[in-house]
């Protein structure tokens, strides 16, 4: 074996210690060889930390094009070189108030970003009295050759293409220092919306992978290739038509130009990137397209599709490994946008779609509800069973979720499709089937007990103040779901928004395409986000439970074990929780419709294995909050735990106690 092979091998052992007897046996006497594999393992563990960032300095004798990362050239990786006083002092002085002074005949108002390329700052066209953003390049770097010149043809390779999801370069100027003057967007990133909020509503996914994929076909018909299309790379206005827009056309090539950097350093973002961009061979347009496949995956999952605890293992997923399947990850994922996902995420550009534009149609026509045709490369791979190999990131019942240990490849079940017609139809997974087969035993009969009626449109309750940080927790709850209810989050255990925001929930399941729906628990953590899931139980008063030791995380309906999810990153972690809403998500998106009428939260795993739910739950020294649901009228939920967790009832409604009405909503509703 050579270094190669060898470091390729030895990347997937975690263990030092197993690492490093493997490599005493693998390389022997060879100190020539164990020096270049330890060589490619450090610029390995060095690259592994910036997935998303500028490029990795390779140790000298290191194959730069095995290892390199260039990343995105003006993320905010390196805001020291530069910095916001360094800047000034190429500004003129302005006597408008709030301004930081003058370039040229712009007003700098604000500093919106800083990175090792330059800073991006607010401003205003004195001339043309409009907002505008503007890059300057950094001042260390404005004397540099190759780095000038690239910051130059950004500016270029945008001006020559004009559409409304492109971000337009209005000018380009060299004095005082190189800089941009570009359209301003109010707005965020998807990459922060997806932060904010997980995954992407249907409508959304389908509106702005349209509006990414236009964007494309305008640059592509100008021989452009992007070459780092990525969530943070597309801006979303903040009007109320929101719009997606491609901005950092830094990395673009001609198409007669677009493999490797002058340095020999493979360009682009290692999540997202082409198996011909990793490989480093001769790209064209169809590299941008795959990207646009991982953009798609992770709008619809919340994460992307090759994920590994480094940047060579994501390079080797990348070019080895197909993405789980969604409807692994969401049990009612529409076949049929999965279908076209896949086929734009193909390892071989030629069964990919050939144009942007092909793709942006296909989108338009899915807006409009004119489901897609036959997609032979896609649907044909689905349809005769894909498995996803094993890593360390993919597990089995979330986006990132670990199903098996690596020499169980290849295990996890295909998701079946039929055509009928131009419409393609959903098929629940094997494994979901399985559960709906499952008889789940109804509970004893009981004495109609009342409840909060959620009615699935606004209706929610607020709890907040929570200062919970436990490794372990129970939600669980006795609850009758309406008939109809769809897509709704049933209890939602959460921390403040942000990047790292973690959360556990109880929910209601879309509709799938045979009519069955589905019932589950899901838990987001720093390192992933898992989901079990069980039959749904509409009309029927059920005891549902989400337990989480800390390990793994377990679904049970009226004590009957429903499944199971493993994740070792979340090991030991411990849970932050400030926030809890009954009757809608996080992000009050998925409201619930139907009648809570029990729910405890306790700060242990109470269930490992099937039990007998106990008719009337109580509180004890493990209790975090209790709601009885028995007030009957009011605006306050009451915690009878004595911890004082109440909460405040967002239109709700208080249902009273009758015989044989337990899904009826309130008379009035």
């Amino acid at each position: 074996m050579n270094e190669r092979e060898i470091f390729l091998a030895v990347i997937e052992i975690t263990d030092p210690a197993e690492r490093a007897a493997w490599l005493d046996q693998a390389c022997g006497d060879n100190h020539e060889l164990r020096s270049c594999v330890d060589a490619l393992l450090t610029a390995s563990a060095q690259a592994s930390q910036f997935l998303e960032q500028p490029a990795v300095e390779i140790p000298d004798g290191v194959d730069r094009t095995l290892l390199s990362d260039a990343g995105d050239l003006d993320d905010d990786v390196a805001a020291a070189t530069s910095g916001e006083a360094e800047f000034r002092r190429y500004l003129q002085p302005s006597g408008r108030p709030g301004s930081l002074g003058r370039l040229g005949h712009y007003e700098i108002e604000q500093i919106l970003g800083r990175g090792a390329f330059g800073i991006v700052a607010k401003a205003i066209d004195e001339k043309l009295r409009r907002v505008v953003a503007i890059k300057l390049m950094n001042p260390e770097l404005a004397t540099t050759s190759p780095p000038r010149k690239r910051f130059l043809r950004e500016a270029h390779t945008t001006a020559a293409v004009t559409h409304e999801n492109i971000v337009a370069i209005y000018a380009v100027e060299e004095e005082p220092l190189p800089y941009l003057v570009m359209e301003y967007i109010p707005g965020q990133t998807l990459q922060q919306r997806m932060d904010a909020q997980g995954p992407l509503a249907m409508q959304d996914i389908l509106r702005i992978g349209q509006q990414v994929a236009a964007g494309l076909a305008s640059a592509h018909a100008v021989n452009l290739i992007h070459r780092d299309i990525k969530p943070s790379n597309i801006l979303l206005t903040d009007n109320p038509g929101e719009r997606a827009k491609i901005t950092d056309f830094g990395l673009a090539r001609a198409v007669d130009d677009a493999s490797l950097t002058s340095s020999g350093v493979i360009a682009g973002t290692p999540l997202y990137m082409a198996p011909e961009q990793a490989r480093g061979e001769p790209l064209d347009h169809r590299a941008d397209l795959f990207s646009l496949g991982c953009v798609l995956y992770q709008m619809a999952s919340g994460r992307p599709p090759f994920r590994a605890a480094n940047t060579v293992a994501v390079l080797k997923r990348v070019c080895e490994d197909t993405p789980r399947p969604l409807n692994d990850v969401i049990p009612d994922f529409p076949a049929w946008l999965e279908a076209i996902i896949l086929r734009l995420l193909q390892k071989d550009r030629e069964d990919r779609f050939q144009s942007a534009q092909e793709v942006a149609d296909l989108l338009a026509r899915c807006q409009n509800g004119q489901l897609p045709p036959e997609l032979p490369g896609a649907a044909a791979a689905m349809a005769s069973g894909m498995s996803a190999p094993e890593s360390p990131e993919a597990t089995s019942g979330g986006s990132a979720a670990k199903t098996a240990p690596s020499s169980q490849k290849g295990v996890l079940a295909g998701i079946a499709m039929t055509l009928i017609g131009l419409v393609l139809a959903t098929v629940v997974a094997p494994r979901i089937a399985q559960w709906l087969k499952t008889p789940i035993p109804k509970l004893p009969d009981a004495a109609d007990r009342g409840g909060l009626w959620f009615d699935g449109r606004d209706d929610w309750v607020q709890v907040s103040g929570l200062d919970w940080d436990y490794p372990q927790f129970t939600i669980e709850a006795f609850v009758t779901s309406a008939p109809q209810s769809d897509n709704g989050t049933i209890a939602f255990l959460g921390s403040e928004q942000g990047e790292d925001r973690e959360w556990m929930s109880l929910f209601d399941g879309n509709q799938a395409g045979d009519g069955k729906r589905v019932s589950g628990a899901a838990i987001q953590g720093k390192e992933g986000y898992e989901n079990a899931y069980g039959p749904f139980g509409g009309g029927e008063r059920q005891h549902r439970a989400l337990v989480y030791d800390g390990r793994t995380l377990n679904y049970y309906i009226n004590g009957v074990w429903q499944g199971q999810r493993w994740s070792e990153a979340h090991e030991g972690m411990q849970w932050s929780m400030t926030e809890l809403r009954l009757g809608c998500d996080g992000g009050g998106r998925r409201f619930f419709q139907g009648t809570i009428d029990l729910l405890r939260i306790s700060r242990v795993a109470r269930y490992s294995e099937s039990f007998t739910p106990i008719a009337s739950l109580s509180a004890d020294d493990r209790t975090l909050a209790i709601y009885q649901f028995d007030e009957g009228a009011g605006t306050v939920l009451h915690d009878s735990s004595g911890h004082g967790h109440d909460g405040t009832i967002q239109g709700a409604r208080w249902k009273s106690p009758q015989p044989d009405s337990a899904s009826t909503e309130p008379a009035g509703n």
